[in-house]
């Protein structure tokens, strides 16, 4: 296998499984890996290379792709139509109950102003 390395970021741009005389640019390092090392690069979502005499030697993983999966929030589905008319329902209820008792109140003030 091989890597494309930027050499600005020492990030890897692109694996390549052979080279088909693949050109690089001024500022990428194509380069030869075994399999422990793309091991490790498959794993990685934070990840740091080790160069040696400007060739990469080694990788060194900071955070797995797992462990930064595990560290998101968890994802909420929308809710579903029901939920949402469900929702709606207690909401008009409590209007409604709250109606009620102004009304309640209302009678009563009305009543001991001796109104009604």
């Amino acid at each position: 296998m091989f890597i494309i390395v930027n050499k600005n970021t020492n990030k890897v741009k692109q694996t390549i499984d052979k080279n088909y005389g693949i050109e690089v640019g001024e500022n990428e390092l194509l380069q030869d890996v075994n399999a422990d090392f793309m091991t490790k690069l498959n794993t990685a979502h934070n990840y740091e290379l080790i160069f040696t005499d400007g060739v990469v030697t080694d990788i060194t993983v900071i955070q797995t792709i797992a462990e930064y999966e595990a560290s998101l929030p968890p994802v909420v589905p929308p809710k579903t139509e029901l939920e949402l008319l469900q929702e709606r329902v207690i909401k008009a209820e409590e209007v409604s109950r709250g109606n009620s008792l102004a009304n309640q109140e209302l009678i009563e003030l009305l009543i001991d102003m001796e109104v009604i």
